[in-house]
């Protein structure tokens, strides 16, 4: 990139051409003060602070808004510059408390405590939730401002408190527009607005609306952009300033955010977005921004070994434990053992999990536990399982969305999506539901519930006309399409011919598109698409670490690095490296597991509902929580928190990423791979002598090939990796299995029942369960229905009715949702934990594995009616 030369303040500097003059300083670390830049944002200009002079320029412009331009001679800091300043600042300062930024005992505010005033609102240094980290503090100490001759007018605006998660106390507000624009700019949402004018004017929303009622993801955006402690996290002065600071990856999504979570010696007390994460860039979601702290330290974590012994679970030694454990599963053979694990485990932990059932115990019964709640298969992803970048979204000339709610599963898509269509993309949205997109512009092509499927089938069949090959989807007629999908046939031509001349054109899919029984199909006809376009395909994968967990073989079928169970030559290489010899029949799938009458011990490392105790013989729960499984658990094993170990995750993207340990791991709880490595190591020895994850990780770089690039020092150190696979052949258009028949109304029901997937999770600890403000945003116990349907059901917000689903009836509270489409019902899957039992009982759908709920039809009554 071309550079530029300046003299700033008698100092020759360069930097990129295209910057500021403040962004130049910046690059040479000269400090220019400021209140309303930000490097997200636009140039703005407003707090007139940043002024300098410039050889060959009239006045004082702002250093934030003036490009920097070759060989310009400039001057930061001259006496009338401060001056001004100091003059600026003064005005600022009249209308924000003050007493905390011109005392004369600052310096010795936290001996001697002499500004604390007990009054509802800040007004003194101690309690304000800024305190240490104030950029007004900053500014004032390098102005030189002792003292303020103006005289100060206190607004008296209420805090509000109402909702969720942070606190607005307006009074320490300068109006410096940093969270209205990050919510416009940068997020898209635009919740946030300048409301009246004049000496009147305030930050809120639009008709005084709730944050909540107002659209608000709760991302923390505007809180992180604050210059002073008006935006507050509630409860985060309780615990002042951190004693250090580590990075890690956010343990929720799939996205991968990175985060630097702030802690104490024994404790975290807070996480905010690393600047420097390469999928985040300084942005986050309410749940990596507010609810970290919940999972670590909450009244529900399990801290000591457990062993159930006359009925009652007792503590006792890891020793005991681990003793009682081995004796029970050497009584077994591997085909009556079944292992569930959690989508939310480092790749460290997966590796080990998986070696150790298949080479301890012999058996390849090994599953993750959102094959049910995801209701999706990915058996179709190996033909095009390389990495993919999500800043490639932003480059985009055509961007389609599948069946997404993002706003929900994975707000910081806006952002990317944001900066895409302010480049000039195009944005469409294919689905029966709006995205969630908040402001940001797309057009919108709304399918019936389920006829997504056939819109897709149909571009690929308009792409594809001169193709006889695919002749399952060849005998679909184009009137059977117009007539399923719900969308004319023109429009169908239309973005065919629109998809075929963009490019790069991108398809983003993810959890609604693959709530379909033949999802393998679904993904078929994507991969048709985008050969017959050159269009790139980003499936979205659900948990954290849900796309490391494939990799690394915690399936029925594969091995580390997608190899199949069945592939003789490539599972030698795994019997050299680890000694021993590996079953080649499949295994069975998560349902299977529970379903077998052959399984007799089950193998929990994670969570999963409630089941039949009666079912199994034994029951293993390896977990840093209580939860409902714990109450028909055998022997109970302590896991610690992502936070208390550490480890690489595998993003959606494909991106390896390292997780740094925050605290110790809590008592006598201990990381997963360490349990794992000790029991291994009880029943066979040799293979689990490992005495930390950098030896376990020495080994996966043997077995898979595209894991010998990755550096483990480099990782450590923040860097991070794209996996590269070596496709054994070009990809080729496939024709599906067999013609959908999924959208079939009887004569009982006039409703088609969706899921909306539970992310707000970790190992089974439900934060809408458990944190009041993610229940006030999501809702608890609910179901989603289209505000046409509520007045012909006769229904209003808040009533509880019961959903009976074939032999299932589920009992919640009604949502009225304008964003869903008609004859629709969308049920939270996390309503159905306490049916799980009974949902056993349905068939198994061939394609997915999972039980056959989707898009199924359904009955409504009110619960008094029943």
């Amino acid at each position: 990139m071309e550079r530029i030369k300046l003299i700033i303040d008698g100092q020759e500097v360069t930097a990129k051409k295209g910057v500021t003059v403040l962004e130049a300083a910046k690059e040479a670390d000269i400090y220019i003060p400021t209140l309303c830049y930000h490097p997200f944002l636009s140039p703005f200009g407003g707090c007139r602070l940043c002024i300098v002079e410039i050889e060959g320029m009239k006045g004082y412009p702002t250093s934030c808004t003036t490009p920097a331009e070759d060989g310009m001679k400039i001057k930061t800091s001259t006496s009338e510059i401060q001056k001004i300043r100091k003059q600026v600042l003064e005005l600022i300062l009249t209308e924000h408390p003050n007493s905390c930024l011109v005392c004369q005992h600052k310096e010795n505010c936290d001996e001697y405590k002499a500004t604390i005033r007990k009054v509802d609102q800040i007004t003194g240094c101690e309690f304000c939730p800024n305190n240490n980290q104030c950029e007004l503090q900053e500014v004032v100490k390098y102005i030189g401002i002792e003292k303020i001759d103006l005289p100060s007018i206190y607004r008296n605006l209420p805090i509000e408190r109402e909702d969720p998660f942070f606190e607005r106390d307006y009074n320490l507000c300068i109006l410096c527009g940093k969270c209205v624009r990050v919510c416009h700019e940068v997020r898209g949402v635009g919740t946030l607005t300048f409301v009246n004018r004049g000496p009147r004017t305030v930050v809120g929303t639009a008709f005084n609306r709730s944050h909540i009622d107002a659209g608000c993801q709760f991302c923390g955006a505007c809180v992180d952009v604050c210059p002073t402690g008006a935006l507050s996290e509630k409860g985060r002065r309780l615990y002042g300033t951190s004693d250090e600071v580590v990075t890690a990856i956010c343990p929720y999504c799939g996205i991968g955010c990175r985060l630097v979570v702030e802690r104490k010696p024994d404790r975290i007390i807070g996480s905010y977005p690393d600047i420097k994460g390469e999928t985040n860039q300084g942005q986050a979601c309410l749940r990596g921004r507010f609810t970290i702290t919940d999972i670590v330290h909450n009244k529900d974590r399990v801290l000591h070994p457990l062993i159930r012994k006359n009925g009652n679970l007792e503590e006792t030694s890891w020793e005991e434990t681990l003793d009682f454990v081995v004796e029970k599963l050497k009584k077994y053979k591997g085909e009556e053992i079944g292992f569930i694990v959690s989508p939310q485990l480092f790749n460290e932990d997966y590796y080990l999990i998986q070696k150790f059932a298949r080479l301890a115990l012999k058996t390849n019964n090994i599953d993750v536990s959102s094959r049910f709640t995801s209701i999706s298969t990915y058996s179709e992803i190996k033909d095009f399982a390389n990495a993919y970048n999500l800043q490639e979204i932003e480059q985009a000339k055509l961007i389609i969305l599948l069946g997404l709610d993002i706003g929900y599963y994975h707000p910081l898509l806006n952002v990317k999506l944001k900066k895409a269509t302010d480049n000039g993309a195009k944005l469409i949205h294919i689905g029966s539901r709006k995205p969630g997109l908040g402001f940001i512009p797309y057009r919108e092509i709304k399918t019936k519930p389920g006829g997504e499927f056939y819109f897709i089938l149909g571009l690929v069949k308009k792409l594809n006309e001169k193709t006889s090959d695919l002749t399952n989807i060849n005998k679909i007629s184009f009137e059977e399409i117009e007539k399923q999908s719900g969308i004319p046939s023109e429009e169908i031509t239309e973005l065919s011919d629109l998809i075929g001349n963009q490019t790069p054109c991108i398809i983003i899919y993810g959890l609604e598109f693959l709530q379909l029984n033949n999802s393998s199909d679904t993904v078929k006809l994507l991969n048709n698409l985008a050969i017959l376009t050159g269009s790139k395909l980003f499936p979205l994968w659900e948990e954290s670490n849900s796309r490391g967990a494939w990799i690394f073989g915690i399936s029925p079928y594969i091995l580390p690095g997608c190899i199949e169970i069945r592939d003789k030559k490539n599972i030698s290489a795994f019997e050299k490296v680890w000694k021993g010899s590996i079953p080649e029949n499949l295994g069975s799938s998560l349902m299977e597991i529970l379903n077998d009458k052959k399984i007799k011990v089950l193998y929990i490392i994670g969570d999963i509902p409630e089941i039949v105790k009666e079912n199994f013989d034994f029951i293993i729960v390896q977990n840093p929580f209580f939860t409902q499984i714990c109450e028909n658990a055998d022997v109970i094993l302590p896991a610690c928190t992502w936070a208390e170990g550490e480890g690489s995750f595998i993003n959606t993207e494909g991106r390896i990423q390292f997780s740094n340990k925050v605290i110790e791991p809590l008592e006598d709880s201990k990381p997963d791979w360490w349990i794992i490595a000790q029991i291994g190591k009880k029943i066979i020895g040799e293979g689990f002598q490992y005495n930390s994850i950098n030896e376990i990780f020495k080994e996966i770089k043997k077995v898979i090939p595209y894991f010998q690039k990755v550096s483990y020092s480099r990782l450590r150190e923040g860097e991070s990796f794209l996996i590269e696979i070596s496709l054994k052949e070009p990809r080729k258009l496939k024709d599906i299995e067999k013609i959908p028949d999924f959208i079939k109304k009887s004569r009982n029901s006039q409703l088609l029942l969706m899921f909306r997937n539970d992310l707000d999770n970790y190992r089974g600890f439900s934060l809408i369960k458990n944190n009041r403000g993610v229940a006030l945003i999501r809702g608890y116990n609910i179901v989603e229905l289209n505000p046409e349907d509520c007045k012909r059901l006769d229904l209003k917000e808040k009533d509880r009715l019961k959903i009976i689903l074939k032999s299932i009836e589920v009992e919640a509270e009604v949502k009225i949702n304008e964003d869903i489409s008609q004859n629709t019902v969308y049920l939270h899957s996390s309503l159905f934990n306490d049916y799980f039992s009974k949902i056993l009982t349905l068939p198994i759908e061939s394609d997915t594995k999972v039980p056959d709920t989707q898009l199924s039809e359904i009955k409504i009554v009110r619960s008094e009616d029943v």
